[in-house]
């Protein structure tokens, strides 16, 4: 049906209806920019309102509007100068992104779904391609990755995952709520593992580091952070070492003492029953828990800490859940595709992160490394803030107060006193103070009465 009384609006300033179609899955809206042309010709240089000469189509995609696509028929202006009648070029358009005809709102629109949705269901709910998705997401992608800055947890938990035919090493916030991602390489070659651990913001904060059985995040660990880290192998997998051992009826026994030492208290208590599990074992027994001796043999220290800190990669196995149905999701995919909804999954690029406006990199909010520059108010009447990070402008610390207790004395408001004679005279003394306190504050109430006014 056709209606012209302006059932949709476009909800966008200067910007008039002319006609509207809704079919049964798209809305086809024909519209005008309606604010006059300014310019300056380049022929006479005259500046100022410029005539239209003809207006000529151009079509757009709009945000969905109640599950149908809404397709912008605009007919633009083509300017010339009212003085010489040179052509001045077509109107500007400030909503609508010349280069892709999409409106700039749509844009923002398929930047959020991208990353949450599969390319296929993005493509269906704007009416384009699922290459124009994956551009879409690819562009923004790429945006973030040339500033994106990652600040360096309290406890850094360290797993891969199987990603596009080849493990991925998956680096996870285990300190924040919710563990987010932090990272996910290309691969987990020694040199990768140690440039993005040297690269992160501020990585003197790590102080544990959780990690799988892989020695090379261990060696990597250790080369950039020192000893001053402490390393905890998960104790998951540690026990996954033996998982398929326990249908065996020789092993069984074995194993659940094995089982029976996570449930000690102390690492002294662990540490004394590995040993004598150890000593326990049968040659035939040994076979079979050859990678777990092993570990005890060279990685018993980073077994043991678990009773000390209690880190596990619990946050960063749930991660990979994550992770997995994103794969599961996307039907495959690239291996940059599925990093990309991996990091971004949970939140709105375009909204959740802010950019410094100095060394122009991407924060969390949450990191609480960033803050407000400046503020600006916009002639609509809304607000424009720009940010600056930690490292641009310092953010200023509390000062320190002085906590030293004060004591009060015939003389006024003091530090403590420093002998016994001192402090009896101030609390003979105290009583006197108090008393002359409260008649002080009576008379003030007195003062300031109603009755006291008349």
């Amino acid at each position: 049906m056709t209606d012209k009384s302006g059932f949709y609006n476009l909800n966008m300033v200067d910007w008039t209806v002319d006609d509207c179609e809704w079919l049964y899955s798209c809305i086809r809206v024909t519209a005008r920019y309606q604010r006059d042309a300014t310019a300056t010709c380049k022929g006479c240089g005259y500046h100022g309102v410029m005539s239209v000469k003809d207006r000529r189509k151009k079509d757009v995609t709009d945000v969905p509007f109640a599950a149908a696509i809404v397709e912008i028929s605009i007919q633009r202006a083509r300017l010339e100068c009212p003085e010489c009648g040179k052509s001045a070029g077509c109107q500007d358009l400030p909503d609508i992104v010349e280069s892709r005809s999409f409106t700039k709102r749509c844009i923002k629109m398929m930047e959020d779904e991208a990353f949450g949705q599969s390319a296929e269901k993005v493509a269906a709910m704007f009416g384009v391609s699922d290459w124009t998705t994956r551009a879409t997401l690819k562009t923004v992608g790429d945006k973030i990755e040339r500033g994106r800055k990652i600040a360096a947890p309290r406890i850094l938990g360290i797993d891969e995952k199987w990603i596009s035919g080849s493990y991925r090493p998956v680096f996870v916030d285990l300190s924040s709520e919710g563990s987010p991602i932090l990272d996910i390489l290309s691969d987990w070659s020694l040199i990768t593992v140690e440039n993005f651990l040297r690269d992160l913001r501020g990585n003197w904060r790590i102080e544990f580091v959780a990690v799988d059985g892989r020695d090379v995040y261990r060696q990597a660990v250790r080369n950039v952070l020192g000893d001053r880290v402490t390393i905890v192998m998960d104790r998951w997998h540690v026990g996954k070492s033996f998982v398929g051992l326990r249908h065996k009826a020789t092993t069984e026994a074995a194993a659940r003492r094995l089982d029976a030492i996570w449930k000690l208290a102390t690492r002294k208590e662990a540490d004394a029953a590995f040993a004598k599990w150890e000593a326990s074992l049968s040659p035939a027994l040994r076979k079979d828990f050859s990678t777990l001796l092993g570990w005890l043999g060279s990685r018993r220290d980073d077994i043991l800490a678990w009773w000390e800190t209690g880190v596990t990669n619990a946050g960063t196995e749930a991660r990979n859940r994550q992770i997995q149905e994103i794969i599961s999701a996307s039907r495959g995919g690239s291996f940059e595709m599925i990093r990309a909804r991996s990091l971004y999954a949970d939140l709105r690029p375009h909204r959740d992160l802010l950019q410094c406006e100095k060394c122009r990199g991407f924060f969390r909010d949450e990191q609480r490394e960033i803050q407000v520059l400046n503020l600006e108010e916009q002639p609509n009447g809304h607000i424009t803030m720009t940010f600056a990070c930690e490292e641009c402008v310092p953010i200023p610390q509390p000062q320190e107060v002085d906590t030293s207790p004060i004591w009060l004395s015939e003389a006024g408001w003091g530090p403590e006193p420093g002998t016994q004679e001192e402090s009896d005279r101030y609390d003979a003394a105290l009583p006197g103070l108090l008393e002359a306190l409260d008649a002080y504050l009576a008379d003030r109430r007195a003062r300031s009465s109603p009755s006291a006014a008349l």
